[in-house]
Protein backbone atom coordinates (compact mmCIF):
# COMPACT_ATOMS: atom_id res chain seq x y z
CA UNK A 1 0.00 0.00 0.00
CA UNK A 2 2.86 2.39 0.77
CA UNK A 3 4.48 1.69 -2.59
CA UNK A 4 1.20 2.39 -4.40
CA UNK A 5 0.67 5.61 -2.43
CA UNK A 6 4.26 6.64 -3.20
CA UNK A 7 3.64 6.17 -6.93
CA UNK A 8 0.52 8.30 -6.74
CA UNK A 9 1.98 11.09 -4.61
CA UNK A 10 5.50 11.39 -6.08
CA UNK A 11 4.21 13.35 -9.08
CA UNK A 12 2.52 16.02 -6.91
CA UNK A 13 4.71 19.14 -6.56
CA UNK A 14 6.44 19.53 -3.19
CA UNK A 15 4.41 22.64 -2.36
CA UNK A 16 1.30 20.42 -2.39
CA UNK A 17 0.12 18.29 0.52
CA UNK A 18 1.71 14.84 0.31
CA UNK A 19 0.70 12.72 3.25
CA UNK A 20 -0.38 9.13 3.82
CA UNK A 21 -2.61 8.12 6.73
CA UNK A 22 -2.70 4.40 7.53
CA UNK A 23 -5.22 3.00 10.00
CA UNK A 24 -4.04 -0.47 10.98
CA UNK A 25 -5.68 -3.13 13.13
CA UNK A 26 -3.25 -6.02 12.58
CA UNK A 27 -0.10 -6.87 14.49
CA UNK A 28 1.94 -7.74 11.41
CA UNK A 29 2.65 -6.44 7.93
CA UNK A 30 3.17 -8.17 4.59
CA UNK A 31 5.38 -6.23 2.24
CA UNK A 32 5.92 -7.45 -1.34
CA UNK A 33 9.25 -5.63 -1.67
CA UNK A 34 11.93 -4.18 0.56
CA UNK A 35 10.02 -2.02 3.05
CA UNK A 36 13.16 -0.10 4.04
CA UNK A 37 13.73 0.89 0.41
CA UNK A 38 10.15 2.15 0.23
CA UNK A 39 10.57 4.11 3.48
CA UNK A 40 13.75 5.72 2.13
CA UNK A 41 11.94 6.74 -1.08
CA UNK A 42 9.08 8.27 0.91
CA UNK A 43 11.49 10.22 3.11
CA UNK A 44 13.51 11.42 0.11
CA UNK A 45 10.35 12.71 -1.62
CA UNK A 46 9.18 14.29 1.67
CA UNK A 47 5.97 12.27 1.75
CA UNK A 48 4.78 12.15 5.34
CA UNK A 49 3.38 8.83 6.64
CA UNK A 50 1.25 8.78 9.76
CA UNK A 51 -0.17 5.67 11.39
CA UNK A 52 -3.06 4.98 13.72
CA UNK A 53 -2.86 1.60 15.41
CA UNK A 54 -6.06 -0.01 16.63
CA UNK A 55 -4.25 -2.90 18.33
CA UNK A 56 -0.72 -2.85 19.76
CA UNK A 57 2.32 -0.84 18.70
CA UNK A 58 4.09 -2.12 15.57
CA UNK A 59 7.80 -1.35 15.24
CA UNK A 60 7.84 -0.86 11.45
CA UNK A 61 4.95 1.61 11.60
CA UNK A 62 6.61 3.62 14.36
CA UNK A 63 9.91 3.55 12.43
CA UNK A 64 8.24 4.67 9.18
CA UNK A 65 6.47 7.55 10.92
CA UNK A 66 9.69 8.76 12.53
CA UNK A 67 11.70 8.56 9.27
CA UNK A 68 9.05 10.48 7.29
CA UNK A 69 8.19 13.10 9.97
CA UNK A 70 4.78 11.56 10.49
CA UNK A 71 2.94 10.65 13.67
CA UNK A 72 2.24 7.28 15.22
CA UNK A 73 -0.50 6.67 17.76
CA UNK A 74 -2.12 3.62 19.27
CA UNK A 75 -5.66 4.47 20.26
CA UNK A 76 -7.29 3.44 23.53
CA UNK A 77 -10.97 3.95 22.71
CA UNK A 78 -13.24 5.52 20.11
CA UNK A 79 -12.97 9.01 21.64
CA UNK A 80 -9.18 8.81 21.44
CA UNK A 81 -9.44 7.53 17.85
CA UNK A 82 -11.57 10.51 16.88
CA UNK A 83 -9.13 12.94 18.50
CA UNK A 84 -6.11 11.34 16.82
CA UNK A 85 -7.65 11.24 13.33
CA UNK A 86 -8.90 14.83 13.53
CA UNK A 87 -5.62 16.26 14.87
Amino acid sequence: ALELAYTSLASIPQYGSREILVIQASLSTCDPGDIFETIDKLAKEKIRCSFVGLAAETHICKYTASKTNGKYSVVRDKTHLRNVVLS
